[in-house]
């Protein structure tokens, strides 16, 4: 039987996907914002909602989501640096 693997086998900073969605370069911007855009519109999440977002990694989903009035978001990851980014940056 294997280990149990705990985090990322590559480290990543926790605030990787936000540093990528606001001050990457252009296309990794533009990725990003498409990615998100693509999710929120395939999840179409509506007040009452519960929405858990596993491998949140900084939060930047979450936080879209989760500013959608009367939308709750649970995000998990197994990158305790990206949960505390997440946890101190709730905008994305």
């Amino acid at each position: 039987m294997s280990a149990r693997r705990i985090g990322d086998s590559v480290p990543i900073p926790g605030d990787y996907q936000y540093r990528a969605l606001h001050d990457g370069p252009a296309v990794q911007r533009f990725w990003h914002h498409g990615k998100l855009a693509a999710a929120e519109a395939a999840l179409h999440p509506v007040a009452g909602d519960v929405v858990l977002d596993v491998g949140c990694g900084s939060g930047v989903l979450s936080a879209r989501l989760g500013a959608i009035p009367g939308v709750r978001v649970i995000g998990v990851d197994a990158n305790a640096d990206a949960i505390a980014f997440a946890s101190t940056h709730p905008r994305g």
